[in-house]
């Protein structure tokens, strides 16, 4: 863990804290990380009811935040020059099925970050459209998922 990282001035305004202390997962957690390094810049916060807060931590407690950082893409410009030009309606189409239209150009154009899971579905969705480069996204961050 990197101590350097001041998680709440890192979280969302949004992200909801978690105060549960004997959480064994506390120390791997955003929302309890936030918590433990929160200042005086916030004047108002969202928190998580501990009474709710599973202490066993991880994937037993509904509110858990992995503290690990993920491999975000941003773009994916440089593969959908690489499709048919025919079938660059479908790949839309297909990725405006599971986000609005406004979201996919955001996420084509890299304004938005795409996840590991979204990565997986809009690869497979080119490579069904004729796909003939590996799936590269235009480019890679690591980072933190704040889910609010």
């Amino acid at each position: 863990m990197n101590d350097k990282v001041n998680f709440s001035k890192e979280a969302p305004v949004s992200f909801a804290l978690c105060f549960r202390t004997d959480c064994v997962s506390a120390d791997h957690c955003l929302r309890s990380l936030a918590a433990r390094d929160l200042g005086k810049e916030r004047s108002t916060l969202y928190i998580i009811n501990p009474n709710l807060v599973n202490p066993k931590g991880g994937n037993t407690c509904r509110f858990f935040q992995s503290s690990e950082k993920v491999k975000v893409a941003y773009g994916f410009k440089w593969m959908m020059d690489h499709v048919p030009a025919g079938r660059i309606r479908h790949i839309r189409d297909a990725i405006c099925s599971m986000v609005s239209q406004r979201t996919y150009y955001y996420l084509m154009d890299g304004t938005k970050p795409i996840l590991p899971d979204m990565q997986r579905k809009i690869g497979t969705i080119l490579q069904a459209n004729g796909l003939s480069v590996p799936i590269l996204f235009d480019r890679y961050e690591q980072e933190y998922v704040w889910r609010t």
